[in-house]
């Protein structure tokens, strides 16, 4: 009774979890898709198998259901394993798996072209639940174990490869997978060794399938599906594997004989139960990072002369920052490697706006610092002015700088490193909390952190520099091409300058007027045209200041572009502006939404005041990506309009922070975009 509602038990939590999986909203991945497929397959084993337990009479029709079932197996969880956070993983899948892959395809052939009297024959089978096998299941079963272990060795593979925060994120669903792999290894392993298949292990496989369903359901509700995973270059040492699993052997060894010692001869039942449990121990331990980090420090306590292999740091850093084809996977591949060699929890990276002179946070990994900029004059940066060593929160500063560190462990920011270049503070990198707490940092971890930085700021300038030439060649390349541009308007000015010569003579003439007011329309909006497009890019605005109600001003700005007043919601505001500028700004932000954002035209427009005073434009099209936000979108020359010159929001930014304000840009793909312009509020 107990087997059965154990397998009760396992084939509805199968069926659950491949459920949740279909159900959830977002898109998902080719590894969902044959994650669902293995567990509904194992699903229906187990329900064809308790069938055939329960029903002695009909165990020949189950038992060839199961076989069909199980044919599939190894093609299943072999795509799963080679899919499995994986991106384009088909497209650029080996040679050797995919020759695996059409190998397992023989098992289904096998299943489907034998009869099932050469696969099986029970003669008490109502008594013993024992199959004899026959030569055909014989090599069938053998073929379920090899894709079965093939899938194993990639799915430790695929879990060794990845860094620390990733690891963890994937280690219970490949854990669990990898349980019910192990049981069904166990189970089938009995027609290798016998010829057999002990059916009275059912329960042992059913326990394993419901403790590996648990493991991927409690990933699944924590996590979510796996992301296509940055795989990183480091890999893991081998011979702690090799350590672990040659005692794992041993341990079973002497429990086996232990059994026999003390007279229990039916040793499988305990002897495989004993086996997967502590497998499942085993296994926690050993791709536990935390545990990994300890055996690291042990090794360097113990056996080595230097903690680090400096030369293997360099080449591998270096390489991973080669890799990097633009500037946010070269900010994301520094902050991996920091986490990954100093066994980090999370990092966040910071670099100086070569504008503003304030240091803006780029890149985050894991880490959620609240303070996104830091001024020059912040405690942290004066601390980098005055020194250039790793700022430490467990050691004993100044009492100047104790606020700044009650903020940062606050937060769970343990490091902070400089990112310097020639006396000057380029950035600095944030560090969160270690993965093993008990690790202690010693002088090779800082020279080590120092010596990465350097490389990394070298690095980021040079991507740096090489995106200012580019903006300096686009400004060039605009001068030569405005120069034709003046070209065309002087030609148009001449023509209206003869037509009003002309004007004095013909005036009264009907058909000269109807032309002269055809012409004059399409001269003057072609120069309006042109002149918008390329208005003068000043670096600095100079700007008249005078006392206005800021409601107003933004009312009068999205007018001009045709918006109602009305759309505008907001009281009096009193403010110290120049209303031009902040009009040009308003115009600008509302053609935006309207011509870039927002499909429906709907603009909501709000003013207001607060520690700041406020004016927001929102709208609900498309949006951006954070990515083009980061990078992009306040660059000039770029845009995401066709005939657009990628000016307008370079200048909008240049007039507000002119005025001592901001823009703060919050916006989602396919959702839409706002803009909150923040203003100096007037002084008393």
């Amino acid at each position: 009774m107990s087997a059965t509602l154990l397998s009760i038990a396992a084939i509805f939590a199968a069926v659950s979890l491949g459920t949740f999986i279909l159900l959830q909203k977002q898109q998902r991945s080719l590894c969902d898709w044959f994650l669902v497929a293995g567990l509904l397959l194992m699903a229906g084993i187990e329900v064809a198998d308790r069938i055939a337990l329960s029903n002695p009479e009909v165990w020949t029709s189950a038992k060839s259901t199961t076989l069909i079932l199980e044919s599939l197996l190894g093609t299943v969880w072999l795509l799963f394993a080679v899919s499995f956070s994986r991106k384009d993983s088909f497209r650029n899948l080996s040679l050797l798996s995919l020759v695996l892959l059409i190998g397992s395809l023989v098992l289904p052939a096998i299943a489907l072209l034998s009869p099932s009297e050469s696969f099986f024959f029970s003669p008490d089978f109502a008594d013993e639940h024992i199959l004899f096998l026959g030569r055909s299941a014989y090599w069938f079963y053998l073929g379920i174990l090899f894709f079965t272990v093939v899938a194993l060795y990639q799915l430790e593979r695929t879990l060794m490869a990845f860094s620390a925060m990733e690891r963890s994120r994937a280690l219970y669903e490949i854990l669990g997978i990898g349980i019910i792999l192990i049981a069904m290894l166990v189970y089938y392993s009995q027609a290798l060794l016998h010829r057999t298949i002990d059916m009275n292990l059912v329960s042992i496989r059913s326990l394993a399938l419901l403790v590996g369903i648990g493991l991927c359901g409690y990933s699944r509700f924590r996590h979510g599906s796996q992301r296509e995973i940055l795989i990183s270059r480091d890999v893991a040492s081998r011979s702690l594997v090799v350590l672990a699993v040659g005692s794992y052997l041993l341990l079973l060894g002497g429990v086996g004989e232990g059994l026999r010692y003390f007279g229990i001869y039916d040793q499988r039942v305990p002897f495989i139960g004993f086996a997967i449990l502590s497998g499942l121990v085993l296994a926690l331990i050993i791709l536990s990072e935390k545990n990994r980090r300890k055996f690291n420090v042990f090794l360097h306590k113990h056996f080595y002369r230097h903690k680090y292999d400096y030369r293997n740091e360099w080449l591998m850093f270096t390489a991973q920052l080669s890799s990097a084809d633009n500037m946010v996977k070269l900010q994301n591949a520094i902050l991996a490697f920091y986490c990954e060699t100093f066994g980090r929890m999370g990092a966040s990276l910071y670099l100086r706006d070569n504008e503003t002179g304030r240091y803006q946070q780029k890149a985050n990994r894991y880490l959620e610092f609240p303070q996104t900029c830091f001024s020059n004059n912040h405690p942290l940066v004066e601390y980098f002015n005055e020194t250039d060593w790793v700022f430490n929160t467990e050691d004993q500063h100044a009492s100047q700088f104790d606020k700044m560190k009650h903020q940062l462990e606050a937060s769970q920011v343990k490091l902070c490193v400089p990112l310097q270049y020639e006396q000057h503070l380029e950035g600095f990198i944030l560090l969160g909390d270690s993965v093993n707490s008990a690790e202690t940092l010693n002088f090779e971890d800082f020279d080590l952190m120092k010596v990465l930085a350097s490389q990394a700021t070298s690095v980021l300038l040079s991507s740096k520099l090489s995106a200012q030439l580019s903006t300096a060649q686009e400004m060039a390349a605009i001068g030569k091409v405005s120069t034709f541009v003046i070209h065309d308007l002087k030609n148009y000015v001449s023509n209206l300058t003869l037509m009003v010569d002309n004007a004095r003579d013909h005036m009264t003439d009907p058909e000269f007027q109807d032309d002269m007011l055809e012409t004059l329309d399409e001269n003057i909006s072609k120069m309006n045209v042109l002149i918008k497009r390329l208005k003068n890019i000043k670096e600095k605005k100079d700007l008249s200041l005078m006392p206005c109600d800021l409601t107003e001003v933004v009312r009068r700005g999205a007018k001009a572009t045709g918006i109602p007043p009305e759309v505008v919601c907001g009281d009096e505001v009193p403010a110290l502006i120049d209303a031009e500028e902040i009009e040009k700004v308003m115009h600008n932000l509302v053609l935006n939404a309207r011509e870039a954002g927002s499909q429906n035209g709907s603009v909501t427009i709000n003013v207001g005041i607060d520690e700041m005073l406020f004016f927001e434009v929102a709208d609900q099209g498309c949006g951006m990506s954070e990515e083009f936000i980061q990078n992009r979108l306040f660059q000039p020359f770029q845009t995401t309009k066709q005939k657009g010159f990628g000016v307008g929001l370079y200048q909008c930014r240049q007039i507000i922070e002119a005025h001592g304000g901001r823009i703060d840009v919050s916006s989602k793909v396919d959702e839409g975009t706002t803009f909150t312009v923040y203003l100096p509020r007037e002084k008393d």
